[in-house]
């Protein structure tokens, strides 16, 4: 599956995100085992035109044998936001995961959340109970009930806490005449809180929803009452007070005791009202760190990698056209471009293996063109010869959670990031570069193949704090 990667740059008059080739609107449905989730997603399918997706019903009818759950719940729940333009997600997510899955992706407008809420635990049980008895849920006993309930409690309610969406609560305990009829109410309510129509992008009434804020010290000292448009983020608060002249100290955010992100909007944050109160605090700005040493340095004491915000170039299958993805956000399969041009399938390489390398720590890296971000060493392909990064650009030291390469099929093994064609693992660059370990794979072609005979090392592990010295530069592989 591809993911257009896109960035929204600016403050709140650029928040309103351009429309993707396919849009798709996400409300959720949430609450414990037996709170009557799917009997009022049917009822909210045929009243909004909704597509209601029971996650819960479908893997039990569809998981193939010994298949993760969770893994599969996210791959269906992908198919479903590539395919649908208007869907309830029903019992999605149940772990941060997936909650992850949905703010991530381009293209998926998270509107809002209606949590059923059943505080008696005895309710939930009888109806689990009656579920089990009757057939309609037979694998349902007490025991697994509990199982799912401790889930619900210890992993979703967190998540759902955490969500940077309207999150609506609807008692649940009540017949189910009147929860639809809550339902309905907190559907409405919500439309008013994103300030547009459940499924557009189209604000109702552009004053509507400005909205007043209070941001306090911790002391009770009170910094700013600004008034914000509707879909202001927390980064907006910390740019004002620094305008305000809050530059001495770093700023951090809280509501209801939770430490908020700069990304979150601030009107959906579960539990807020207009007029709340978010809570500040300045702590000491830490050093500067200390940076290793620029000299001396050996190639091979750091991994030869992209980092995961560069963009590499994918077709997109739907239409067929390239798109820009962070390399984090590849995937065995994608069609991976080999070079500049008009396009088209021939000039792509099919992705056999992501290596993602944990790495935590300082990283030396080269942006030799935006988008296109790498470790010392790694080879460029720059007015028709190979050269390494640090030989024409200046590197800056940042530190980097992981690192990325790619093997692809075949042995063109060259990849269009950020519009330059770099080096995949396999890619033999020339004499200054030699056929060192990074010109072997793990991965064979499909057919036999007489380069694969030499270049196929099985069991070797990429990872830079993994390969053995035995095997780095100098030393010199066989040629093909």
């Amino acid at each position: 599956m591809l993911e257009a990667f896109s960035e929204v740059q600016g403050e709140e008059d650029e928040d309103e995100v351009e429309e993707e080739e396919h849009a798709c609107y996400v409300v959720l449905l949430a609450g414990p085992p037996a709170s009557g989730k799917s009997t009022l997603g049917k009822t909210l399918e045929s009243r909004y035109g909704y597509k209601h997706f029971d996650i819960g019903a479908y893997i039990r009818e569809n998981i193939p044998p010994g298949a993760n759950l969770e893994d599969f719940a996210i791959a269906s729940v992908e198919l479903i936001l590539q395919t649908e333009t208007k869907v309830i997600l029903n019992g999605f997510p149940k772990y941060h995961r997936g909650l992850t899955l949905l703010t991530s992706r381009s293209g998926v407008y998270l509107e809002f959340c209606l949590w059923l809420q059943v505080t008696d635990v005895d309710v939930l049980s009888k109806r689990a109970t009656a579920r089990h008895v009757s057939g309609e849920r037979p694998e349902d006993d007490e025991a697994n009930f509990r199982t799912r309930l401790k889930i619900y409690e210890e992993e979703t309610v967190p998540t759902i806490r955490s969500m940077h969406c309207p999150v609506l609560e609807i008692d649940a305990a009540t017949p189910k005449k009147a929860v639809e009829e809550l339902a309905m109410q907190a559907w409405k309510t919500a439309e008013v809180r994103i300030g547009h129509k459940a499924g557009s992008r189209h604000r109702q009434d552009p004053d509507e929803a400005d909205f007043e804020v209070v941001v306090c010290l911790i002391s009770g000292e009170e910094r700013l009452r600004p008034l914000l448009p509707a879909r202001a983020k927390v980064r907006t608060l910390r740019k004002m007070l620094v305008d305000d002249g809050e530059t001495e100290f770093d700023l951090n955010f809280y509501f209801e005791g939770r430490e908020l992100l700069d990304t979150e909007i601030i009107c959906f944050m579960h539990g807020f009202t207009v007029g709340c109160t978010i809570h500040m605090t300045r702590q000491e700005k830490p050093p500067p760190p200390e940076l290793p040493p620029a000299s001396p340095r050996r190639l091979y004491d750091y991994p030869v990698c992209f980092t995961g915000d560069s963009l590499v170039s994918i077709l997109d299958p739907r239409s067929c056209k390239d798109v820009q993805v962070a390399f984090s956000e590849v995937r065995v399969g994608d069609l991976v471009r080999i070079a500049p041009g008009k396009g088209g399938s021939d000039e792509h390489c099919n992705v056999k293996r992501v290596w993602k390398h944990l790495w935590s720590k300082e990283l030396e890296i080269f942006e030799v063109a935006p988008g296109c971000r790498l470790t010392l060493g790694h080879p460029v392909l720059r007015n028709g010869r190979w050269c390494k990064p640090e030989s024409f650009c200046k590197g800056e030291w940042r530190r980097e959670e992981f690192v990325y390469q790619l093997e692809t099929e075949g042995h063109i093994d060259i990849a269009l990031v950020g519009g330059v064609q770099c080096a995949l693992l396999g890619c033999y660059c020339g004499p200054d570069f030699g056929w060192n370990v990074f010109t072997r794979k793990t991965v064979k072609c499909e057919k036999p193949c007489a380069k694969c005979d030499r270049a196929y090392i099985p069991g070797l592990d990429f990872n830079p704090t993994k390969l053995p010295k035995h095997m780095l530069p100098p030393t010199s592989f066989e040629p093909y």
